[in-house]
């Protein structure tokens, strides 16, 4: 039976944002809360899966309880499938130890242009930066600028 949803709650998929409950069908079936959103109608079990075997993404609030809500998403972080080879991606969530990120989009100027596929990554970090690249004259480093830079980072400028 459906306790939880009913017809006009304005609902949170993590997949398609914010949605509205469309139609409740008969609770023979597995699939049965419709919801409407921006781009796309999908069907839900009553319970807020989108597919049996999932966790619930379909919520009353933006965020569900085993979803991790931090403030800084979505941001953009690299990923990998091996740990080896690194890509950026747009991260929307961390769940379970995996990022959440929008399927193929890798820059922030995109973000609004996706069309709502998500797939999740075991291997990401923090976008690693390239460490700056100190170029100094003599005289500066004789009047101690340059003061705990690492050797290799150093360059003497003429």
């Amino acid at each position: 039976m459906n306790k939880e949803f009913k017809i006009g709650d304005k609902v949170f998929d993590i997949q398609f944002g914010w949605g509205e409950v469309i139609q409740i069908l008969p609770e023979s079936l597995i699939y049965n809360v419709a919801v409407q959103f921006e781009k796309t109608k999908s069907l839900y079990v009553s319970d807020g899966k989108l597919h049996i075997d999932y966790k619930p993404s379909l919520f009353h609030t933006e965020y569900g309880p085993h979803i991790q809500p931090v403030s800084e998403f979505p941001k953009l972080i690299e990923v990998s499938s091996n740990g080896k080879t690194w890509h950026e991606r747009v991260a929307i969530y961390i769940w379970k130890s995996k990022a959440m990120c929008l399927v193929n989009i890798d820059n922030m100027n995109y973000l609004n242009n996706h069309d709502g596929d998500i797939t999740c990554w075991d291997y990401f970090r923090e976008i690693q930066k390239t460490p700056e690249i100190v170029e100094l004259t003599l005289e500066d480093i004789s009047n101690g600028k340059g003061v705990g830079v690492p050797v290799e980072l150093l360059r003497i400028k003429k």
